[in-house]
């Protein structure tokens, strides 16, 4: 399983830069940007303030400001950092590729990222905070965290036998990722509990691609069914 700790990412990067004898240490860029996360995380749109980030580390507001150029700079960094994550987990899925398990394990990679970061999971696919607006960049970055499972489904239907055509590629990789999305807000909202959502999620998505080839078994003897960890496993 994707492992989930707060080393990763640019938290391994978060050093300070050395000023002049005498001097406290100014946090550098990744260091703005962990406090942030931290302060999203725990208070919600209103801790992203400029203010209330400069006291937690310290320093005047002029340095958080010479690392992002103010609130929308930071909550954009926050938006691409959740999908960096997101693209790094399903990089890290286990199975062989165009097998049913590496389908499987990337939607379990899927709920584990939204499940480790809340936050950060309503940020890249809410409105949480009013002063950010995705923009065509920003969407840019959200597109290629797509890539990888438009990738997966494409490998599942050549080994498969499956259509090759990009459309019904696209077609199948946004139905797997729909499918995910909708059981992990569900269960982020505390309308679906930690135990029912793996079994659901493996459920939902064979059925898919059970559908996409009707004649065939998809449960071929290299990929057994395999089972969606439960959080916190």
């Amino acid at each position: 399983m994707f492992g989930m700790t707060a080393s990763c990412g640019y938290y391994d990067s978060v050093m300070s830069v050395v000023q002049p004898s005498g001097r406290p240490p100014h946090p550098t860029g990744a260091a703005v940007l962990a406090a942030a996360e931290d302060l999203f995380a725990r208070e919600g749109a209103q801790g992203l303030s400029v203010r209330r980030i400069a006291d937690s580390l310290g320093v005047s507001r002029q340095i958080v400001y010479s690392r992002f150029g103010g609130k929308p700079d930071l909550v954009r960094a926050l938006h691409d950092e959740g999908f960096r994550r997101l693209t790094a987990a399903f990089a890290a899925a286990p199975g062989p590729p165009g097998s049913t398990m590496h389908v499987l394990s990337m939607s379990a990679a899927y709920r584990d990222t939204a499940l480790a970061w809340p936050a950060l999971y309503g940020l890249m696919f809410g409105s949480p905070v009013a002063e950010f607006v995705p923009d065509a960049a920003a969407r840019a970055v959200a597109v290629a965290s797509f890539q990888p499972v438009v990738n997966a489904a494409r490998a599942w239907l050549q080994v498969h036998g499956g259509p090759s055509e990009d459309d019904e590629v696209f077609a199948l990789a946004r139905s797997v990722w729909a499918a995910n999305h909708g059981l992990v807000s569900l269960e982020l909202a505390g309308l679906l509990s930690a135990a029912s959502v793996p079994p659901m999620m493996e459920a939902m998505v064979r059925a898919l691609l059970e559908a996409w080839l009707p004649a065939l078994d998809v449960r071929q003897p290299d990929t057994p069914p395999v089972q969606v960890p439960a959080a916190g496993s």
